[in-house]
């Protein structure tokens, strides 16, 4: 009994000290293992949310422009004098039955053929300033009712006839896959960058738009519409655009990987994959030496509500919350990540942020808020909208409406604001924004910034 009286109280307390520190040591373990994954969470977190903003603030770029029109003020935009811009505007007239003759004969599935001259032309005067391109693929916008068989077969032509004209003449892979068609879902500047995300080896790409309102309107006999108090008298326009990704660089000396790509297929398979690199190859090293005209940034798009737009603090609402993104998407500074909460409530860096997007200012405003009679409600939201994001632009004077200006170019109106937005921001070599309404039904907005703008990711990143 003394032995025990002796011996079993130490042992108790040594083996409770024992089972206390393996219970401590087991709960600092899970701490441990649950603070490794809250970090690796963290971590994960802040790089989906740098992906995120690196995938937002993407862009491409406009190197070349060439516009042919029936524009209603054709003489506003003359003045626009860049080495790569071509544009040929005229007023539309009443007595040119004959020059729309074959475009009204014209079968809509085959209206290409009616298009044929002006697109002939068009695609000459853009090859013109970068010859190599004839290699590019050319994606289309165009009506609905065109078949798409039939409208890659009629470019198909017309861009051989143009590459056997050539001297010398380019070696063009002849593939109806090189006419593809363009799906404008949302805004034009995010499809246009589709064309670049979806496959990353293009050095550059042919946007070609084209369609008439004026012939159809013609065809038909009918008179004005309630639509043109929107988006302007019938016009008619064909646009093309020279577009290249963003940060277009010379390829490294073929490796023996890239060699490695041909092995194992048909040979006549292997020389099309062959004659497509080198053409590739050399469509990018003339791309490079043409000069950038503007860096055209990821846009954004919202559906508007059925009651917004004859509510005008809704529609203000719905523009300043389009804007907001707009401006993130073109590198303005943004709210910074859930992961970074200790920086939220820091207001230094708040400060920083506000004092380097006051330094990032709009020189212009490309809308089609309507005519006269009607744009009232739109322009003044956009104005208002502006004005909360401390853009001072005077929506009147420093703005472009293009349902005044060029009229209505149907399914060409979205790639006609495009060229127009990248023009003016390679003249003012400022950024310019364009505001695209589709009816009642959605507004699309997006930046086009000049090239020798400094990257606002960098003020963004200074600033932070």
């Amino acid at each position: 009994m003394l032995i025990v009286m002796h011996v079993a109280p130490p042992l108790l307390a040594w083996g409770g000290w024992r089972l206390l520190r393996q219970w401590r040591s087991e709960d600092q373990e899970k701490e441990d293992e649950a603070a490794i994954k809250q970090q690796a969470n963290m971590e994960a977190a802040q790089l989906r949310h740098e992906q995120e903003c690196s995938s937002r603030r993407s862009h491409c770029e406009c190197r070349a422009i060439v516009m042919q029109a029936k524009a209603l003020a054709p003489e506003t935009l003359f003045d626009i004098d860049l080495p790569n811009v071509v544009l040929q505007l005229a007023q539309p007239k009443g007595d040119e039955s004959d020059v729309f003759e074959a475009m009204k004969k014209a079968d809509p599935a085959l209206a290409v053929d009616g298009f044929a001259p002006l697109i002939y032309d068009t695609l000459q005067h853009l090859y013109d300033k970068c010859p190599a391109s004839i290699a590019l693929p050319i994606y289309v916008v165009a009506s609905d009712q065109m078949d798409m068989a039939q409208m890659s077969a009629g470019l198909g032509r017309i861009r051989k006839e143009i590459a056997e004209a050539m001297e010398p003449a380019p070696t063009v892979p002849n593939d109806p896959a090189f006419i593809r068609l363009l799906r404008v879902d949302g805004n034009i500047a995010d499809a246009v960058l589709s064309v670049f995300e979806n496959d990353s080896a293009l050095p550059g790409a042919v946007i070609l738009a084209f369609d008439s309102p004026l012939v159809q309107a013609q065809k038909t006999g009918s008179g004005a519409t309630p639509q043109e108090r929107w988006a302007g008298p019938p016009g008619q326009g064909v646009i093309a655009l020279l577009m290249t990704p963003a940060g277009l660089s010379p390829l490294p000396v073929q490796s023996t990987q890239e060699e490695n790509r041909y092995a194992g297929r048909p040979s006549a398979e292997q020389l099309a994959i062959k004659l497509l690199a080198e053409a590739y190859h050399a469509a990018r090293e003339q791309l490079i030496e043409l000069p950038v005209m503007a860096q055209i940034r990821r846009g954004t798009a919202i559906v508007l509500k059925p009651e917004t737009p004859a509510r005008p603090p809704a529609l203000h609402n719905a523009l300043s919350t389009l804007l907001e993104r707009a401006k993130a998407h073109a590198g303005w500074p943004d709210q910074p990540s859930i992961a970074d909460g200790e920086a939220v409530g820091e207001p230094a860096a708040s400060d920083s942020a506000n004092r380097a997007d006051d330094k990032l200012e709009c020189g212009w405003l490309i809308h089609n808020a309507g005519s006269v009679g009607v744009m009232g409600a739109r322009l003044a939201a956009t104005a208002t909208a502006m004005n909360h994001h401390k853009m001072n632009v005077d929506p009147l004077d420093k703005a472009t409406n293009v349902a005044i200006v060029l009229g209505d170019f149907g399914k060409a109106n979205g790639v006609g604001m495009l060229a127009l937005s990248a023009m003016q921001s390679a003249m003012l070599k400022q950024p310019v924004m364009c505001t695209e309404f589709n009816q009642d039904e959605s507004v699309a907005m997006f930046f086009a910034a000049p090239p020798s703008e400094k990257a606002p990711q960098d003020v963004m990143q200074k600033a932070a």
